[in-house]
C-alpha cells in the first residue's frame, strides 16, 4: 500500500518562492568583489579656533592648498602666542587640516565636507556662497579630525556659488 500525501497549493507556492529568494540572494547578495571603499565615506570633523586665545596663525598658506598638521612641532611652526597657550590637540588621535583661499566678492556662507576616497586619499569639498558685496574677501579655517596617516593626501575642491 502506497500512501500519497497531498500538500496544499499554498505550501508549494511558499516553498517555491523561498527557493527563488534564496537562489537570488546567493547569486547577488554574496558578491564580495566590491571593495569596501568604492564609495566615498564622510569623515567627521570639528572646527579648531584660536579665537580669544591670544594666539594667531603666523604663516602664509598658498590659496587652495591644505596644510596637514600631524604633531605639536608642526603646529608650533604655524602659531605664535602672546602670554597664553593655544588649545591643546592630542596628536596621537587627531590631525589638523588648514585650508584657505579668496574670492572676488563678500562671503555669506561656507560649507565643508571631508570624505575618504580610499585608504590614504581624501577630498575636502568647500562650497562658498557669495553675497552682493563687491569686495574681495579671503577665507580660511582649521579642522580637527581623526588621525590621518603621514602618507595621506587631501585634495581641496572649492565651489563658488554666486
Amino acid at each position: 500500500m502506497k500512501i500519497i500525501l497531498k500538500r496544499p497549493l499554498w505550501f508549494t507556492t511558499i516553498t517555491t518562492l523561498c527557493f527563488i529568494a534564496v537562489t537570488l540572494f546567493a547569486a547577488t547578495g554574496c558578491d564580495k568583489s566590491k571593495k569596501e571603499d568604492d564609495e566615498p565615506i564622510e569623515i567627521p570633523f570639528t572646527e579648531y579656533s584660536l579665537f580669544n586665545t591670544g594666539c594667531w596663525w603666523t604663516y602664509v598658506n598658498n590659496p587652495n592648498e591644505i596644510i596637514i598638521i600631524n604633531n605639536k612641532e608642526e603646529l608650533e611652526e604655524y602659531i605664535t602666542c602672546g602670554d597664553t597657550n593655544y588649545p591643546v590637540v592630542d596628536f596621537s588621535k587627531h590631525t589638523l587640516l588648514h585650508a584657505c583661499g579668496g574670492t572676488s566678492n563678500g562671503i555669506s556662507n561656507i560649507s565643508k565636507k571631508l570624505q575618504r576616497l580610499s585608504t590614504n586619499e581624501y577630498i575636502l569639498n568647500v562650497e562658498i556662497t557669495l553675497d552682493a558685496a563687491m569686495v574681495a574677501q579671503g577665507w580660511g579655517f582649521v579642522l580637527i579630525t581623526s588621525k590621518l596617516s603621514e602618507t595621506s593626501s587631501i585634495k581641496l575642491n572649492t565651489t563658488i556659488i554666486k
